[in-house]
């Protein structure tokens, strides 16, 4: 959907100058126009711009719209009626020192599922970092959805 926005809007303006990468945190109606605080990170560094437009279109997920729109209400939306419960997570980070021990063909996945286990799994977390031999420290990442009991209760 964004991608033939993208193209239709270029195609119109004869340009792709108009088009910015970031992530809106806010989107709030005006009288006449519609007002969206989006934030980037430029040079490893965060930036905040705002947006005027006379239209938007949100694409997201309703739990999160329901965080980056306040008037979302005034739609009909009810979170607590419109929302499934969500079961919530315990993430769980490890700074271990070197790699663990691999079977023979093989090698660690970067995502990975404990057979029978309860957890979601654990992930290398510097998988994605550029080396040409094992780091000496990695962090992996394991993920337990608290799913046994009500969603409520379990936050509580």
């Amino acid at each position: 959907m964004v991608t033939k926005l993208v193209g239709s809007i270029s195609t119109r303006l004869g340009s792709t100058a108009w088009s910015m990468e970031g992530t809106a945190a806010r989107v709030e109606e005006r009288r006449g126009h519609v007002e969206v605080l989006g934030f980037t990170v430029r040079n490893g560094a965060p930036e905040t711009f705002l947006v005027k437009a006379r239209r938007v279109v949100c694409a997201m997920p309703l739990f999160v719209a329901s965080g980056v729109l306040p008037q979302l209400g005034e739609y009909g939306f009810n979170a607590h009626r419109d929302l499934p419960s969500r079961a919530p997570w315990l993430v769980s980070n490890f700074l271990i020192d070197g790699m663990p021990d691999e079977m023979q063909g093989v090698p660690l996945s970067w995502d990975n599922v404990v057979y029978q286990g309860e957890g979601l799994g654990y992930m290398v977390s510097t998988h994605q970092d550029i080396r040409v031999s094992p780091p000496r420290r990695s962090v992996f990442s394991a993920y337990q959805a608290l799913s046994t009991g009500d969603p409520d209760d379990t936050r509580r």
